[in-house]
């Protein structure tokens, strides 16, 4: 009688522990569903802040087709992405440039900025390139972007011919921003196109 007793008790106070670990682990899967819905919502709301950015820079480029730098500098001090756009790291302009027609960077009006030492990099076989150039906030760090062609690589290219193709917003998939090359910090790139 004593060693069924045991066992008896044994087998509750193990089928209790089960049954106390199995609710626990739901519990936390729980918390984790919530803790991950919350990131995500917060994700998203992001994101269409950012989308809500574009069309107003859209609308903006649109309402005032001959900008100068001046118009420019002003608009992106306005703007202030670093205090009102919580993980914005910076905007950019770029334009296609037809590279069969050696000069066409430089003569670009659109959106005059000094080209006068910018090159079109990283060099391409390609007869097509959208180089930056324009970025905001201005830092020598974020200028030496300007001429990155966005046409370059392969995550960056499907973004823009989306956003060309559909005339929406488009992301990448994950990227390393050009800015920070070699720090191996994942980003995203969201693009929106513009025509003349």
């Amino acid at each position: 009688l004593p060693l069924a007793t045991f066992l008896l008790l044994a087998s509750a106070t193990l089928a209790a522990w089960q049954w106390q670990s199995r609710i626990q682990s739901q519990a936390e899967e729980l918390a984790n569903n919530q803790e991950s819905a919350a990131i995500t919502a917060g994700i998203r709301d992001r994101l269409k802040l950012h989308g809500q950015f574009l069309r107003s820079l859209h609308a903006f480029a649109d309402a005032a087709p001959t900008q100068d730098l001046a118009t420019w500098r002003r608009f992106a001090r306005a703007m202030d992405i670093e205090g009102s756009m919580p993980g914005m790291f910076a905007f950019a302009h770029g334009t296609a440039v037809h590279l069969n027609d050696p000069g066409s960077f430089e003569k670009q009006a659109k959106f005059p900025v000094d080209r006068g030492n910018a090159k079109i990099f990283p060099k391409t076989s390609g007869d097509l390139a959208v180089p930056l150039v324009f970025i905001a906030p201005e830092s020598p760090t974020l200028q030496a972007v300007i001429g990155f062609d966005l046409l370059s690589e392969t995550a960056r290219r499907d973004a823009v011919t989306r956003a060309m193709l559909t005339g929406e917003i488009a992301m990448t998939a994950p990227i390393e921003l050009q800015p920070d090359k070699g720090k191996k910090r994942p980003g995203v790139q969201m693009v929106h196109a513009i025509y003349d």
